[in-house]
């Protein structure tokens, strides 16, 4: 897919015993803050989102 926009997006998830304070919905901003700028190109692309465990509620809680 040469005209395909790879992007690798990373979040720090809350482990056990952490003092980590980003929740899911903070996480989620974040996320829809990234495709907001990406999709505010102007140009027509398919999005692929590939998830992981905790991912999965992420980009579910950033397209709601």
């Amino acid at each position: 897919m040469p005209t395909a926009w790879v992007m690798i997006y990373g979040y720090k998830s809350r482990l056990q015993d952490s003092t980590s304070f980003a929740r899911l919905n903070d996480l989620a901003s974040s996320l829809r803050v990234v495709l907001r700028y990406l999709l505010g190109f102007g140009e027509q692309r398919c999005l692929i989102l590939i998830r992981h465990s905790l991912s999965s509620l992420l980009i579910k809680e950033a397209l709601i």
